[in-house]
């Protein structure tokens, strides 16, 4: 099974900024990977500002490629990896997309506790994806 990926690198704060969903040229970006070569699910909240969302994102993927050799990390983001096409048909797959990244990374805000998608998130991780929750990168 394959899925759509984005590199870390095709990727910037103005894509953290409201829920455009249709975002096709950042669709266009992403790369077909297979099921363990993803290597973050994104969950934050579309509600909370870009600005500190992208320097924790950025600090992370600073992190990543210290202890990969410079590799950019490959991210599954909503607005880019789900057919926004055929939405229903991509959402009932959410659970294979989170348990076929390597690791969760949460990037809280002042919303993210209060959008019930982000808290299902978690809780989807813990319940269909428990390795996500020990391992780190």
């Amino acid at each position: 099974i394959q899925f759509d990926s984005l590199s870390f690198n095709d990727f910037g704060r103005s894509d953290l900024a409201g829920k455009e969903a249709r975002d096709q040229a950042l669709r266009e970006k992403t790369k077909k990977l297979k099921i363990g070569q993803v290597d973050v699910f994104l969950s934050h909240s579309w509600h909370d500002p870009a600005k500190p969302k992208w320097r924790a994102l950025k600090a992370w993927a600073a992190r990543f490629a210290a202890k990969h050799g410079g590799r950019s990390p490959y991210l599954w983001l909503d607005k880019a990896c789900l057919d926004q096409e055929n939405i229903s048909k991509s959402l009932v797959c959410l659970p294979v997309f989170l348990a076929g990244c390597k690791t969760l990374l949460v990037v809280p805000g002042p919303t993210y506790t209060q959008r019930l998608w982000c808290i299902s998130m978690v809780k989807m991780a813990v319940l269909a994806a428990p390795q996500l929750a020990t391992r780190g990168s």
